[in-house]
């Protein structure tokens, strides 16, 4: 339903009703809502005197959305086959199973103000708070259900955070303009509560109340003992050890960036325009897991190794980065630790464009209507200090034989008839 009164106040009411069958029949469905609205302040009598606004626009809206990004079937007890025995068919447990599972719900409130001010700067700002519910999640079990984890609705988190966006024409003139357009977003996101208080440690992660969903949980490193060429870690006292398993565990940052920030240009030159956009995404951390395998310190001898992983101690006395190199590693220099987090930050070149279009008489004589000839570059550049081959990973942080992101050459004709 959308209703405006007067072209000034807006009214706009949504309802809808999702069905998933990745949940069981009686938790199928959920019903959804929204309701916004908007002010232009810029039209009302009293605003007629600031002249050097164009548009002040206020708005808000309060929403409910639901998630049920999951694996199929979850909710029904599974078993898979070919685990034979004695030449015999077997079966086994494979997933618990969960009639209760239903969808993760979401609580969004949204505020934001739109300004365009001395006819050449454009201003957006929105803060927002999103509340999710029932979270789903992958809690462990006891090993004595015969399973290692079951899905379930958890807990909830708040995102919280501001995006803003800054569009000016910098120049306008006959035959040269300038447009520019930088953006900026950070967000906050903070485990609210999690079923029963229950903290949650899959992998190198941990779920708990307080931290991010993304938090990396991880044994210590402390470097390579140069005496020896031994691995080190920090154990619980704060001292170090060559025992993997007396290393302590610590919260070591997440996955979410700081702030993420954009900045795109539009020029034109006559018949010529060139337009490009930078992308930067700062303050995340990425576990490199590939180098798990890549510096294993011998751990993986029948896989390729990393030109790093040459940095090795060799002899007493060596500042190596990684510890000696033994066959098969029982030392556990190559287990998951803070060795392989890295910082994740980049600024990228996401794409350039290069283009020509025919004066209006070239194209009549050719009887078309518009042509255009242009040639753009995606991915052409990168910039970080991750030595994986690509920055922009998973969104949970796990690097792990990501392919990157393909630079593609382009060149193309636009034809109008």
């Amino acid at each position: 339903l959308n209703y405006n009164y007067g072209a000034k106040y807006f009214l706009t009411l949504s309802f809808r009703v999702d069905g998933s069958s990745k949940f069981s029949p009686s938790n199928r469905w959920a019903p959804f809502w929204s309701v916004g609205g908007s002010w232009i302040i810029s039209d009302e009598s009293f605003m007629k005197p600031v002249s050097w606004i164009n548009l002040l626009k206020l708005r808000g809206s309060y929403g409910t959305s639901g998630n049920s990004d999951i694996d199929d079937y979850l909710y029904m007890q599974l078993y898979s086959f070919g685990r034979n025995y004695m030449d015999e068919p077997g079966s086994t447990l494979s997933t618990m199973g969960n009639e209760d599972l239903t969808w993760e719900k979401n609580h969004n409130a949204d505020l934001g103000i739109e300004m365009k001010f001395f006819k050449r700067f454009n201003l957006s700002v929105d803060v927002y708070n999103r509340k999710t519910f029932d979270l789903l999640l992958a809690v462990p079990v006891s090993m004595t259900t015969g399973y290692e984890n079951q899905m379930r609705n958890v807990g909830s988190m708040v995102n919280r955070g501001v995006e803003l966006s800054l569009a000016t024409t910098v120049i306008n003139s006959d035959k040269f303009n300038w447009v520019s357009t930088l953006t900026f977003a950070r967000n906050h996101n903070e485990i609210l509560d999690l079923y029963r208080g229950v903290t949650i440690i899959v992998s190198t992660k941990i779920r708990t109340v307080g931290q991010a969903l993304q938090t990396f949980y991880l044994a210590e490193w402390a470097g390579v003992n140069s005496a020896d060429g031994s691995p080190m870690w920090y154990d619980e006292n704060g001292n170090l050890t060559k025992d993997y398993n007396q290393a302590r565990k610590v919260i070591a940052g997440n996955a979410d960036p700081k702030f993420t920030a954009g900045w795109t240009n539009n020029l034109t030159y006559g018949n010529w325009a060139l337009n490009f956009m930078f992308y930067c995404s700062y303050g995340n951390l990425i576990f490199n897991q590939l180098n798990n395998e890549l510096i294993s310190d011998g751990a993986t001898t029948e896989l390729n190794q990393s030109a790093t992983a040459m940095d090795y101690w060799k002899q007493p006395g060596d500042n190596a980065s990684n510890p000696k190199v033994v066959q098969n590693n029982g030392s556990n220099s190559n287990r998951f630790s803070t060795r392989y987090l890295e910082d994740g930050s980049y600024i990228r070149l996401k794409n350039i464009q290069l283009s020509y279009t025919l004066p209006s008489q070239a194209c009549e004589k050719i009887k078309l209507s518009r042509c255009m000839i242009y040639a753009q570059v995606q991915n052409p550049f990168v910039w970080t200090k991750f030595t994986g081959l690509d920055p922009e990973t998973r969104s949970n942080g796990i690097y792990y034989y990501d392919y990157p992101k393909q630079r593609l050459f382009l060149m193309g004709l636009n034809l109008s008839f």
